[in-house]
């Protein structure tokens, strides 16, 4: 069996890449690949993470299917949205990462800016776990390391050797290549839509948000508003702030050469 995992990050379009995969199935199927949707893959592994005994065999279990190359999507396997909002980013993902299977394995992540992927980061864990993050611990987290991409490609390829990695940035109006480069296979991405529900909270809902939190109070989980007309986009950092933390990440970009263009296949 061939495995190809799509590790995420969180917030690099993952949502989409998953609604993509999951539409070409059948496709996919039957040419010997499959992918696992999302809401029948995560229920099944997230509770391997927490056993020790017998991980790697109830994990290949839990994929349960008996296709010749398997496509997985999954940006909890690095860690929870909350992982994603400290420093060192996605902390406990070599205990996590170490229960895959590895043999004929080829893993694909993406790294974003950290001026817009820290913003967007917090904003999804006020969405779902808000108690567990704060906005300034967020801040000062990004702020104390110039990008947090270089450290984490080299700790994710101690598991994955033959590691794929580009930036989100590349992938906005090139989708249908970098999927395509996930499944090993040319895709169609083109009748899938960007998802509505993964939309940065805007700056009026975190600023309540942290009302509450400030009060001592327990903060609520958030929803993205229908519409976002006359709000305020979310945003982390000053114009300094965010001109420093660009060149961390332009840093850390030379030195990883990210797949720009997804040529080629990844097999």
């Amino acid at each position: 069996m061939l495995w190809r995992y799509h590790l995420g990050v969180h917030k690099t379009a993952t949502t989409h890449v998953q609604k993509v995969l999951e539409s070409q199935r059948e496709k996919l199927l039957a040419q010997g690949f499959d992918y696992v949707p999302l809401a029948q893959l995560r229920p099944r592994t997230a509770e391997i993470f927490w056993k020790r005994a017998f991980r790697k065999l109830r994990f290949r279990r839990a994929v349960g299917s008996s296709a010749s190359v398997m496509i997985l999507s999954e940006e909890n396997w690095l860690g929870s949205i909350e992982d994603a909002c400290t420093y060192p980013i996605y902390p406990n993902l070599e205990d996590r990462l170490s229960i895959m299977p590895r043999k004929n394995a080829v893993a694909f992540l993406a790294v974003r800016n950290p001026a817009d992927f820290a913003a967007s980061a917090y904003s999804e864990a006020m969405r779902h776990v808000p108690n567990l993050v704060s906005l300034s611990r967020t801040r000062d987290a990004f702020l104390s390391e110039p990008s947090p991409w270089f450290d984490l490609v080299e700790r994710v390829r101690q598991f994955f050797p033959r590691l794929h990695v580009w930036r989100y940035e590349d992938y906005r109006g090139n989708e249908q290549a970098f999927i395509s480069l996930i499944a090993g296979i040319p895709v169609d991405a083109s009748e899938i839509p960007d998802p509505l529900e993964t939309r940065r909270l805007p700056a009026e809902v975190i600023e309540e948000l942290e009302r509450l939190r400030a009060s001592g109070g327990p903060v609520p989980t958030a929803a993205t508003p229908e519409s976002s007309d006359g709000l305020t986009r979310f945003e982390m950092f000053d114009d300094h702030q965010k001109l420093e933390l660009t060149r961390g990440y332009e840093r850390d970009v030379d030195r990883l050469h990210p797949d720009r263009a997804a040529e080629g296949d990844a097999a």
